[in-house]
Order: structure tokens, then C-alpha cells, then sequence
């Protein structure tokens, strides 16, 4: 599509950027994945705590800590998921920054 139109480098990375805002807005891509390490239970491995634009964190990660029969205290597992947003944050904001 890009080339087919001529479009260059800078008009590539423009479509790029607007065609994420529209996933992330429309829910069709989550905004962050968190990858949780799962150990015990019949749950145990790797699972991936989405968060799409707009969601209520706390409730999401309950959520997760529900469906995942985590043992870990509910308050700290949400303190954790808010710390690796805020990572993800300031390395997602980097990313985009360079496109």
C-alpha cells in the first residue's frame, strides 16, 4: 500500500502511528501486555494480563488474579501491574517517539 501510492519514510511512519491510535481507541489492540509468571496450580506458566485503552487497571488486574487462581495478595499484585505500566509507559512513549 505504501509504495503502491508513493508514499515515503515520513508518510509511512505517519500511517503507522495513525492506524495504531485507531486499533488502540477502537479496543481492536491492547495498549500494554503485561507477562505474568503463573507458578502452582493448574494455571502454571506464562500468561499475558492485557489492559486496552480505557479499562479500569484495578479491575482488570483482579480480574486476572481471579481467572488465574493467584495466591498473591490482591493489593500487592495490582500495585505490581501499576508499576509495569508505568515502565511500559515511559518505554512505549521511547518507541513511538522514534517512529
Amino acid at each position: 500500500f505504501v509504495e503502491k501510492h508513493g508514499m515515503g519514510g515520513d508518510s509511512k511512519t505517519e500511517l503507522i502511528k495513525m492506524v495504531t491510535e485507531k486499533a488502540l481507541d477502537a479496543r481492536l489492540m491492547p495498549e500494554y501486555v503485561i507477562p505474568v509468571e503463573i507458578e502452582g496450580g493448574a494455571s502454571q506458566g506464562n500468561a499475558d494480563l492485557l489492559i486496552f485503552r480505557g479499562d479500569n487497571v484495578e479491575t482488570v488486574a483482579n480480574k486476572f488474579a481471579e481467572e488465574h487462581h493467584l495466591t498473591v495478595d490482591r493489593i500487592q499484585f495490582v500495585a505490581s501491574v501499576w508499576q509495569s505500566l508505568a515502565h511500559l509507559s515511559t518505554s512505549t512513549a521511547a518507541k513511538r517517539d522514534e517512529l
